[in-house]
């Protein structure tokens, strides 16, 4: 048997009004992965906490929001079925809403477990004909340059070779960009913690090139996309 049809990922910045979309599919004899990548804002709060995110040091924080959906191909119930969700570096899920799901009426799923790489959501059954769809945030904790990409995964708990899996990371998640340099410093215009233009130095033969041609590379190579 299959597990899932599909898996959605949206995902939702604050402080970021830019919208963008992409959309990744994957398939196999058994299962369609489809990671529906955005941050539109589009977003139902059907199961997410209502408790507030704060911070200690009273800054406001970076939240994605994540929704992911399944659905059984067969026209019957799955058995249990499992949903891995990557934790990308330097965020961390929002347990409030992971409670919630657990607590929602009607839900299917029985219980989670986290690690430091991911979340795996435990399905007493996969339904047929609707997608089923849970939701919740994860919030930064950290800034990471070049964040390496995460992996949703689905499936079946008895017949783990009937898969489906996806990497995904949201659009621009990267905040190095539009940096601005003088003759000592270059500066990310939305962090402080770019090095300093001395740096360089350290990169072969950049130090080597006019300074200009030096600054684009620096861009490239250090701040990102």
């Amino acid at each position: 048997p299959s597990v899932a049809e599909s898996v959605s990922i949206d995902t939702t910045r604050r402080r970021d009004s830019t919208s963008s979309h992409q959309e990744l599919n994957e398939s196999n004899d058994n299962l369609e992965l489809n990671s529906d990548i955005s941050d539109n804002r589009s977003f139902k709060k059907n199961n997410l906490s209502s408790n507030s995110i704060g911070s200690s040091d009273g800054k406001s924080k970076l939240v994605l929001l994540i929704e992911t959906c399944i659905r059984h191909i067969p026209r019957y119930y799955s058995d249990m079925s499992l949903i891995e969700i990557g934790i990308l570096s330097g965020y961390k899920p929002n347990k409030d809403d992971l409670e919630e799901i657990i607590k929602m009426e009607d839900s299917l799923v029985s219980k989670y477990e986290i690690s430091e790489r991911n979340i795996v959501f435990y399905f007493e059954k996969v339904p047929f004909g609707r997608p089923y769809c849970l939701q919740f945030r994860k919030i930064q904790e950290h800034s990471i340059g070049n964040a390496q990409a995460a992996m949703v995964k689905v499936y079946d708990y008895y017949h783990k070779d009937h898969s489906c899996s996806q990497l995904f990371t949201p659009s621009r998640l990267s905040e190095y960009i539009e940096t601005k340099c003088n003759s000592e410093v270059c500066e990310c215009a939305k962090r402080e913690n770019c090095p300093t233009a001395k740096a360089l130095v350290e990169i072969g033969k950049i130090a080597e090139m006019r300074v200009v041609r030096a600054r684009t590379m620096f861009e490239d190579l250090v701040c990102s996309h």
